[in-house]
């Protein structure tokens, strides 16, 4: 469930996380309570610990192909329509590239593969990139938030893989 694929199966080789998924941050949000209780005293301003490095090159566990992981059903329904509707406010703003009888963002399937036929096709698969950059922001945040919660109160930091950017 945290896991899958296009086809409803966990991906083999490797494992790609579900970020936002209610489960994993649950896990998430348990670790962060234990470590922040063991390095509390070593974090600004008790220590000297003034930054700390959120997570390492988000990229959905090593995966760096966007149709490879993240259609569960809670991350399609709770996350992929609202990003829609924020995005379009209705369905009939959709591009012709998602196709001419849309009546609700619920309708649209997530793109599992590249198939381009038209160049009008491509938007929806920037869409569904730019929204899986929407998930990676917004697992930041909820993780910035815990740690903050828990009174730790130093700057944060990402890795972003193939940038060299650690703000």
């Amino acid at each position: 469930e945290l896991v899958m694929a296009d086809n409803g199966l966990v991906n083999k080789p490797g494992y790609q996380p579900s970020y936002m998924h209610p489960k994993y941050l649950g896990h998430i949000k348990r670790y962060l309570s234990g470590l922040v209780e063991v390095i509390q005293n070593y974090i600004f301003p008790k220590g000297p610990v003034f930054i700390m490095q959120i997570d390492d090159e988000l990229c959905f566990g090593g995966n760096y192909d966007p149709f490879s992981a993240d259609y569960n059903n809670h991350i399609i329904t709770e996350f992929y329509y609202s990003f829609l509707e924020e995005k379009y406010a209705e369905p009939k703003k959709l591009p012709i590239g998602y196709g001419k009888k849309i009546k609700e963002f619920a309708m649209v399937e997530p793109p599992v593969a590249l198939e381009i036929t038209r160049p009008e096709d491509m938007i929806k698969y920037f869409d569904w990139i730019d929204f899986k950059c929407d998930m990676i922001n917004k697992y930041v945040e909820s993780i910035r938030e815990r740690l903050e919660s828990h009174g730790v109160g130093c700057f944060f930091s990402v890795n972003l893989p193939w940038t060299g950017d650690f703000g």
